[in-house]
């Protein structure tokens, strides 16, 4: 029964990374400057960010093959974050890989951190570069659901759609939602 669970997990894996080959990205610089535009839009029209101070054209870096806001690692708020009047914060880091004359996604890792007293703390969908040795606990693209050691299976998405579920799904609900006791 084991190795039954483990090729399973495997062969997810294997799903997981070939779906991410249909998510063709002509240039590192279209989609630094895609995602910028997306996220001044969004300073601009949404009522949840009017009241923060957030810059896109200072926020989202590019450099090489990454394309960043916020700390790669979440260890507190600070300037570089992308603010939510809620209280809740968002940080992302993209990396992508030339193949041939097309670029691919190669990982991600969207954090959006929620206000404080929230329950779950935090979604994070992640998409490593590499796959984990244990894929059953460790499946190459995933979400961490508020807990670290926990990550549930997740199809490989376009980066503009992991933002739309961050900041029109998920910030909105636990923005409305009372805090909940830890």
């Amino acid at each position: 029964m084991p190795n039954n669970r483990v090729g399973r997990a495997v062969k997810l894996d294997q799903q997981l990374v070939e779906a991410r080959s249909s998510i063709v990205i002509r240039t590192p610089q279209e989609l630094f400057l895609t995602i910028r535009t997306y996220l001044q839009r969004v300073v601009e029209g949404e009522p949840s960010c009017r009241k923060s101070k957030n810059n896109p054209i200072q926020l989202v870096k590019f450099s090489d093959r990454v394309i960043a806001l916020g700390p790669p690692r979440e260890h507190g708020p600070t300037d570089s974050h992308f603010h939510f009047d809620s209280g809740a914060r968002l940080a992302f880091e993209i990396t992508l890989m030339q193949e041939g004359a097309d670029w691919r996604l190669q990982a991600y890792r969207f954090h959006l951190e929620l206000p404080e007293g929230m329950r779950p703390q935090y979604f994070r969908f992640d998409m490593d570069d590499a796959q984990h040795s244990e894929p059953l606990r460790h499946p190459r693209s995933h979400i961490h659901p508020g807990n670290k050691d926990v990550r549930l299976p997740c199809p490989v998405l376009h980066p503009l759609d992991v933002l739309d579920y961050l900041i029109f799904v998920l910030e909105p609900f636990f923005a409305a939602a009372p805090p909940t006791r830890a």
